[in-house]
């Protein structure tokens, strides 16, 4: 699908840090008119994020889609300046009067969901383990206790589409246990958005309030990790 270049989020027990700020803007401006945003997701978190998806579980997907792109525009921006992706960084200058309601002008960016599913340790994760995991990796704990994968895990980072600069379109993918949020940064008839819809498991989110998965999709952990990079 793509290569990810640079650092990514540890994983960790805790949500996404509420604390974090975009810089070189105001205490004020971050405090009422982005905060209303990490609100709005904490609420999505205790009704969706915080569960694990089962295998053929449905999904009625509820969401407010201009605070939802808001929140994962701003986070992308934070991660990004702290992974020192400038260029992800550079482009999201620019969405900057977008994530702080100042102007109603949407930027031009495409956000898909790609939804995980918790799996039984299959073939493929043992074989990855025996014989390409580092000497030092630790199978997760939910493996040593349970014997299954589950996308327990907060992490973000850079996507680049392209094999040259001047083919290269860029992206940000932010991930809440099952729920891995892709932003596009380009025009939805860019080649990356066309070859999106033929991506397993990806899904477009509308742009109104809510998206029925009747049919789920959903990609395995070990599935997911592989496809973005992540071993």
């Amino acid at each position: 699908m793509s290569e990810v270049d640079g650092a990514r989020i540890p994983e960790s027990d805790e949500f996404i840090n509420p604390n974090l700020t975009i810089k070189d803007i105001c205490s004020g401006c971050n405090n009422e008119k982005i905060s209303d945003t990490d609100g709005y997701i904490c609420d999505l978190y205790e009704e969706y994020f915080s569960k694990i998806i089962n295998e053929r579980e449905k999904l009625f997907f509820r969401y407010d889609f201009d605070l939802l792109s808001r929140w994962i525009l701003k986070t992308s921006f934070n991660l990004a300046r702290v992974s020192g992706h400038s260029e992800t960084e550079e482009y999201l200058e620019r969405c900057r009067e977008y994530i702080m309601r100042v102007c109603g002008i949407r930027p031009e960016f495409n956000l898909y969901l790609l939804t995980v599913k918790k799996s039984e340790v299959s073939d493929d994760y043992l074989e990855y383990v025996n014989e390409e995991a580092d000497e030092d990796y630790q199978p997760p704990k939910s493996v040593v206790e349970r014997g299954v994968l589950e996308p327990n895990i907060v992490a973000g980072t850079e996507l680049n589409f392209g094999e040259n600069r001047d083919e290269k379109e860029l992206g940000y993918i932010v991930i809440i246990n099952s729920y891995y949020f892709i932003v596009v940064f380009s025009s939805p008839e860019s080649r990356v958005n066309r070859k999106m819809s033929d991506e397993p498991g990806v899904m477009d989110i509308p742009t109104g309030s809510e998206m029925r998965i009747l049919n789920p999709p959903h990609l395995s952990y070990f599935e997911s990790l592989k496809l973005f990079g992540m071993l």
